[in-house]
This record gives structure tokens, C-alpha cells and sequence, in this order.
């Protein structure tokens, strides 16, 4: 919908034809001027850590369009029990008591590490379908969350399709935590500090430059402690 609206705006005809398009050819693009919309699944995090830490955050230039698939985060975050106000000029999200619920993951995979973390913060449980998809990104990211989790105490019950994840008291990680080269993966388990309210170590964290190369930055002005250590 992204793409075809985008066409659509700059004068090209693109239609449906059954499971595919059809493009006619000889058309010509028109010149406009637009706003690139912000990218809500880089925002989702910040979001979630409002809502993980019972604080507020307002996040700036982001709506809750349903263009962009991961804006479903917004709903998701009410449903576990944050408050979500929008407005013209973006989203402010703020943290309350979290309840377990079921989320789908059908057409939002990349919210799933950043909301695991969550729901283990959620009283009751959290049942998330849909997330076999999760297996075929830049990791696989269900055995990856599921071993970086269990290093805190938290237990994450995978079983097919479908995630498991009750309300837990994380403890301390013995050792650094993999972000299996994932940005998505470095972004979630970057939360885990604000749960243990003491240092996490991120092994290979400069995967995130992916798609957010100033995260670590933005983080820091939340409100978070962030320290780049030297490789040894």
C-alpha cells in the first residue's frame, strides 16, 4: 500500500491483477514535492519503553497511519494497559499497570523482540500468534530472543506459530547479551536495562546502525545511561 499510494502520487497508474500488478508501460512521473512520514517501527521502541517503565514519551512527527503496519503498536500498548494519545503533532505514550493479552503478529513481525520484552513486564500472560515469520529475518529471531531472555531468568515458550511469555522478575545476565547481528534484536534487549535498573552489556550492538545509526543517542536523551566500552 506504501509503494502504490507512493506511485499513485507521483502520476503513475499501477493496478492489481489478481496475486500481482500490472504496470502499464510509457508513463511518466510527475515531480512533488512530499514529507517523508517517520518511521514508526523505530519509534515503537521508545514507546515501549515508556511503557516498560511507567514514564511518558512523546514522539514527535509520528501518527498512528495505518499505512505503516507497525503503528499497530500504539493499539497493542492500550490493550497491555499504557495510555495512548495522539495528536497532530505525534503520539504520546504513558506507562501504567501492564496486563497479559493476545497480540497478532500477522502483519507486524519486526514489533515482536521489543514487545516479548515487554510482556514479560505484563502481570498474567501474553500469547503472541502469528510469529513463525520471525524465524526468516536477519536472524532468527524467536531462538535468538528466547536465549538472550533466558540469560535474564525469563522464560519464552515457543511453540510453533505461536509465543508464550508470562510476567517475570528478571535477574542479572551473566554475561554479555548476543544481538545475533540483528538491529531489531540490539534494540529490544537494549530495554532490559530499564526492568533490572542495572547495566546490560550488548555484544555486537553496532548491528543497529542498520536502520537507526544514532539509537544509542536517542535512548541517552530518555533518560538512559549509555556507555560505549572499548573492544578489548
Amino acid at each position: 500500500r506504501l509503494t502504490v499510494g507512493m506511485l499513485e502520487k507521483a502520476g503513475i497508474r499501477i493496478e492489481q491483477a489478481g496475486n500481482g500488478w500490472h504496470i502499464p508501460g510509457g508513463q511518466v512521473y510527475q515531480p512533488l514535492q512530499l514529507a517523508i512520514p517517520a518511521d514508526v517501527s523505530a519509534a515503537a521502541v521508545f514507546a515501549v519503553l515508556a511503557a516498560l517503565s511507567g514514564t511518558a514519551v512523546t514522539i514527535a512527527g509520528v501518527s498512528a497511519d495505518p499505512d505503516q503496519p507497525d503503528a499497530a503498536v500504539f493499539a497493542i500498548l492500550e490493550q497491555l494497559g499504557a495510555a495512548v494519545r495522539a495528536d497532530p503533532a505525534g503520539v504520546q505514550v504513558q506507562g501504567g499497570p501492564l496486563m497479559g493479552t493476545q497480540i497478532d503478529l500477522a502483519d507486524c513481525p519486526d514489533l515482536g523482540p521489543v514487545l516479548f520484552v515487554l510482556a514479560s513486564a505484563a502481570a498474567g500472560q501474553t500469547v503472541f500468534r502469528h510469529a513463525g515469520r520471525l524465524r526468516y529475518k536477519e536472524s532468527d529471531r524467536l531462538a535468538a530472543m528466547q536465549q538472550e531472555l533466558a540469560a535474564c531468568g525469563i522464560r519464552m515458550d515457543i511453540r510453533e506459530d505461536t509465543v508464550i511469555i508470562a510476567g517475570q522478575n528478571p535477574v542479572p545476565p551473566g554475561r554479555p547479551l548476543d544481538c545475533h547481528k540483528d538491529h531489531r534484536i540490539a534494540m529490544a534487549l537494549s530495554l532490559l536495562g530499564a526492568r533490572l535498573n542495572e547495566p546490560v552489556i550488548l555484544h555486537g550492538a553496532e548491528c543497529i546502525g542498520k536502520s537507526f545509526p544514532d539509537f544509542f543517542t536517542v535512548l541517552a536523551g530518555c533518560g538512559c545511561q549509555v556507555e560505549r566500552i572499548p573492544a578489548a
